[in-house]
């Protein structure tokens, strides 16, 4: 029987999963498995103790944690693979991209795929709505933050004085300049792939992630949402 640990943080925003869905994911898991353990991870030791498992599979629900050694982060995946276990997610270098928005955006575009129009912008950088480079609605949020941090309903910039309020809080809270993109309104999937030991093909298992409506009639999967764990998943069927 294979033995599979889940894997998440008690520390407040280090967790990408929250109790709610580490106890549902449990449920489910053990229904095919009879070794479904729950690893709580709040240091570097916690990491070592995981190891000393010898899981089969570890089920990240967490990226890093932050080394008080070193004063870097500690990336799960990367501490993983250099024990040889095996785990869900991607590596340490794909993952890193998460906290890099432009640079992701980047890499997207140089393996020719499509991602939505952006530009960056600083506080005070633009005199007004004509000298910005994209229309309105713009999504304006953080450019090096993960897990939803400084994305709210306020991320929707509808005209001017609304987008430079929001880089302006972006700027003071992130010591940063924003990133500013086309609005999509469509819907939200969070897409896994599935690869096979000495195989390229790769299977596509989406799942579409639906939030209530704010006040403005947007969904947006925020850091308040994300933390209340309040959207529903649903499995997109072929």
């Amino acid at each position: 029987p294979k033995h599979i640990e889940i894997v998440l943080s008690s520390k407040a925003g280090l967790s990408s999963m929250g109790q709610k869905s580490c106890d549902m994911l449990r449920a489910v898991l053990e229904r095919r498995y009879s070794h479904v353990g729950v690893t709580v991870i709040n240091s570097p030791n916690d990491l070592d103790d995981l190891v000393a498992k010898r899981p089969d599979l570890v089920f990240l629900g967490m990226k890093n944690i932050p080394d008080q050694t070193t004063g870097k982060k500690l990336w799960l995946s990367t501490y993983l693979d250099e024990h040889s276990v095996n785990y869900t997610g991607s590596n340490g270098s794909a993952i890193a991209l998460d906290f890099d928005k432009p640079g992701a955006k980047r890499t997207v575009l140089i393996a020719g795929l499509n991602t939505s129009a952006y530009f960056l912008a600083s506080a005070g950088q633009f005199s007004d709505a004509e000298k910005l480079p994209l229309p309105f609605p713009l999504f304006v949020k953080p450019p090096f933050a993960g897990g939803g941090k400084g994305i709210g309903a306020d991320s929707v910039a509808r005209d001017f004085a609304a987008f430079e309020q929001k880089v302006a809080n972006i700027t003071s809270e992130f010591q940063t300049f924003a990133l500013a993109e086309e609005y999509l309104p469509g819907r939200e999937f969070s897409v896994a792939l599935l690869g096979v030991p000495g195989s390229e093909a790769l299977t596509a298992m989406p799942i579409e992630l639906i939030t209530e409506k704010n006040a403005q009639g947007d969904r947006i999967l925020g850091q308040k949402v994300k933390a209340a764990d309040t959207e529903h998943a649903i499995v997109v069927q072929d």
